[in-house]
C-alpha cells in the first residue's frame, strides 16, 4: 500500500514540477499523503506486535495494546526482543519526529500539500480573476466561468513542501517523503530477520 500510494502521489507532485495543482489532484495527493503515513505507523505497530506474539514473554503478551512498541518497555525490556529492540534504537529519534509531526491521527489534523503559493503579483492576479469572476455570475454569463476559473488554477507555482499543523513547521516533500518511506523499509528488514529466525513450529 506504501509502495502504490507513493507511486501515485509522485505521478501528481514529480520534484520537478511548479504547475499549481487543481483542485482534484489537490485532493489526491493529500489522500496519498496521509495514506503513506497511516499505513508507515501501522506498519511499525504491526512489527512490534508480530515479534511479541513469535518470541515475547507472557507479561510482554499480556500488555495492553498501546503499550507495544518497536523503542519503549515492554517491548525493548523483554529478554528475547532487546537484542533486536537495541539495533533498532538508532531509528528511535526518526520514529519519535514521525509520530509527532507527520502523523495524520495526532491532533485530528490530516497531512496537507498547499497546491499554489502566490507571489505578491499572483495574488493580484488572482484577485483580478476573482473580480472577473464575480462580475460574469453577477450578469449571468455563466459561458465565461470556466475558462475565468481555468485562467485562476494557474496562477502562482508549486512549492512541493506539506505541513501538518498550521502552526508548525512546513516541511519538503523531497527529500523528506522517500527517506521516511527508506527508513521503515530498513526496520522491515530487521523485523523479519528476526521473525525468520523466532518463526514458531507446528508440531505434526
Amino acid at each position: 500500500m506504501i509502495d502504490s500510494s507513493f507511486k501515485s502521489f509522485q505521478s501528481i507532485v514529480p520534484p520537478n514540477r511548479t504547475v499549481p495543482l487543481s483542485q482534484g489532484q489537490s485532493d489526491r495527493v493529500c489522500r496519498d499523503l496521509n495514506a503513506i503515513y497511516i499505513d508507515i505507523l501501522g506498519l511499525l505497530d504491526n512489527y512490534a506486535w508480530a515479534m511479541v506474539y513469535q518470541a515475547g514473554s507472557p507479561a510482554t503478551q499480556a500488555a495492553k495494546p498501546l503499550a507495544i512498541n518497536l523503542f519503549k518497555p515492554p517491548f525493548t525490556a523483554d529478554t528475547a526482543l532487546k537484542p533486536t529492540a537495541d539495533i533498532l534504537q538508532v531509528f528511535k529519534d526518526w520514529e519519535k519526529v514521525v509520530k509527532t509531526r507527520r502523523n495524520p491521527a495526532a491532533h485530528r489534523m490530516p497531512l496537507y500539500v498547499p497546491p499554489a503559493a502566490l507571489s505578491p503579483a499572483d495574488v493580484i492576479e488572482f484577485e483580478r480573476y476573482e473580480d472577473l469572476i464575480s462580475k460574469a455570475l453577477h450578469a449571468q454569463e455563466f459561458e465565461k466561468l470556466e475558462p475565468l476559473r481555468e485562467r485562476r488554477s494557474r496562477i502562482g507555482s508549486l512549492v512541493p513542501k506539506f505541513l501538518h499543523d498550521p502552526d508548525g513547521p512546513v516541511m519538503d516533500i523531497y527529500p523528506i517523503l522517500p527517506e521516511d518511506i527508506g527508513q521503515v523499509v530498513k526496520i522491515g528488514r530487521i523485523a523479519q530477520t528476526f521473525l525468520r529466525e523466532h518463526g514458531r513450529t507446528t508440531a505434526t
